[in-house]
């Protein structure tokens, strides 16, 4: 599975990744899907959203508790268009856990890919 931004870079779930944790919510607006690794403590989100900008909250409360994952999250930026400015993305690193909450900033017919990785 790919997740695609535009023109823009693309992310890779890496085969082997999708297990039986996986968890599908769809608004009728906007889809978020959370994928854990087969054997392991790796996580992956994405989301993708219709025409409409949106920023949706999102709990973490997928992730195991008592660990502290690394996540690199690929987003939109504020300017970000599908039609005049689809490659506008930023990369960020923060550090959560299951009791953590993150925004997921989608511009218009956008979304987001986060990887979280256990921080040994």
């Amino acid at each position: 599975m790919v997740c695609l931004f535009s023109d823009g870079p693309s992310v890779a779930i890496p085969k082997g990744f999708l297990t039986k944790r996986n968890e599908i919510v769809m608004t009728g607006d906007y889809v978020t899907i959370t994928t854990k690794a087969r054997g392991k403590e790796s996580w992956f989100l994405g989301a993708i959203t219709d025409e409409n900008a949106r920023i949706a909250e999102m709990a973490l409360n997928f992730l195991t508790k008592g660990e502290k994952y690394k996540t690199i999250d690929y987003e939109n930026t504020k300017d970000a268009d599908w039609q005049k400015n689809p490659i506008a993305y930023k990369i960020r690193m923060i550090v959560v856990t299951n009791k953590s909450k993150i925004n997921l900033n989608m511009a218009p017919a956008g979304g987001t890919a986060i990887s979280f990785e256990p921080i040994q």
